[in-house]
């Protein structure tokens, strides 16, 4: 998060977030605290108190780059096959059409949108 992030949407700076944070004892409230205070306190939009929160989070070595608030991290991955979109749709849909495509990997097939997965 750069400096200027937070700024241009919220109206303070880095600097100024976190020493807001520090008075009021964010490192002790965990993540989701933290992103509610700013949303419910100081009036910040959802998205800005989560780049705030975990900026924060970080300063304050409470989470490495890349670390989720429950400590873990995740890994994405993509692949482009050569077939119609409903032919893949229910090639992943279907375990067993899924293990044709692709046998080695666990999957965990997931709502990500409405109608859509």
């Amino acid at each position: 998060m750069s400096d200027d992030t937070p700024a241009s949407a919220t109206g303070k700076d880095r600097a100024a977030w976190f020493a807001l944070l520090d008075s009021w004892g964010a490192e002790r409230q965990g993540h989701t605290a933290i992103a509610r205070h700013l949303v419910e306190t100081h009036g910040v939009s959802g998205g800005h108190a989560q780049s705030v929160s975990v900026g924060y989070e970080q300063e304050r070595g409470l989470r490495e780059l890349g670390q989720s608030s429950g400590g873990d991290r995740q890994v994405g991955t993509s692949r482009t096959v050569n077939a119609p979109a409903d032919r893949c749709t229910a090639a992943l849909a279907d375990e067993e059409l899924r293990r044709r495509w692709l046998p080695d990997g666990e999957f965990d097939v997931r709502p990500v949108g409405p109608g859509s997965r």
